[in-house]
Order: structure tokens, then C-alpha cells, then sequence
């Protein structure tokens, strides 16, 4: 689903939030998480959506403070 989109936003949106709906591949592009969330919620009622940070393996990262 991100793999074509890929080369495209990665120049333009590095470090953004992509909301992808994930029948049918729309996206909404956020500042984070939350504003992705919104914009897609407001686009795409009542749909599933994957999340992916652009240009980053992953959307969080999880870790022991010590």
C-alpha cells in the first residue's frame, strides 16, 4: 500500500503521518499521529486506517528508559 507512494512523499513530507484508508488506498497526510487521525476520520467516516511515519520504519518507538 505505502511501497508505490513511497518515492513521492518521502522528498516532500519526511517525518510526517500518512492515515492510509486500507480498502481502498486513499490517504490524508498529518503533522502527527492525532492530525492524521482528524483528517481522515473527517474524509473517511466510519474506516479502517493504517499509519505509517514517512521516510521511518515506524510510527513509534518503544524502549527502556534506564
Amino acid at each position: 500500500m505505502y511501497k508505490p507512494l513511497r518515492p513521492k512523499l518521502e522528498k516532500k513530507y519526511k517525518g510526517k503521518v500518512i492515515a492510509i484508508e486500507v480498502d481502498s488506498g486513499n490517504y490524508v497526510i498529518g503533522d502527527d499521529e492525532l492530525d492524521a487521525t482528524i483528517k481522515a476520520r473527517e474524509k473517511f467516516p466510519h474506516k479502517i486506517f493504517t499509519f505509517i511515519r514517512i521516510g521511518y520504519p515506524a510510527v513509534h518507538k518503544f524502549g527502556i528508559i534506564r
